[in-house]
């Protein structure tokens, strides 16, 4: 007698594994939901209406309004004190970016400290060392109700002409 290499039939039934795809969801926090108020604030201005106002032709990176466009109202985040002689920003013309300069004010209007600050886009060494001078040079209105140090930041916004 020959021995057959065929195998005998398995009893045991195969099962074949699905996998179950999941649905995509929408994260509802990252969708428009539309206007949340009536626009009811103050605005930006000199005027109680809503929204920015400004010169056409001015610039969207200031935070404070004098009537002239110019965006340098004076508030410079320090209550009631004002500049004396506000920092003058150096003119470039081929330089694009931000140069933040922190400082530190005494009670009698001194600039006492500065430094680069936190959020500075320019490498140019000349140019961050003329824009800390511009502060270095400029002055506060004295308060001698003031702390005897309070600290600020002035940033200067430089773009191609």
């Amino acid at each position: 007698m020959v021995a057959s290499n065929a195998k005998k039939p398995s009893n045991t039934m195969s099962q074949q594994v699905t996998k179950t795809v999941a649905k995509p969801t929408i994260d509802q926090n990252a969708l428009y939901k539309g206007k949340t108020n009536n626009a009811m604030g103050s605005g930006d201005g000199t005027t109680n209406t809503p929204g920015n106002q400004g010169k056409p032709t001015g610039s969207t990176l200031t935070n404070n309004y004098n009537g002239t466009g110019s965006g340098n109202g004076g508030d410079i985040g320090l209550g009631s004190r004002k500049w004396v002689s506000s920092p003058v920003k150096p003119e470039v013309h081929n330089i694009s970016g931000k140069v933040v300069i922190d400082w530190v004010v005494d009670k009698h209007g001194n600039i006492v400290q500065v430094s680069i600050g936190r959020g500075t886009m320019v490498d140019d060494n000349a140019l961050i060392e003329r824009c800390l001078n511009a502060v270095k040079n400029a002055r506060v209105s004295a308060d001698e109700n003031a702390p005897d140090n309070q600290q600020q930041h002035t940033t200067f916004i430089f773009k191609l002409n």
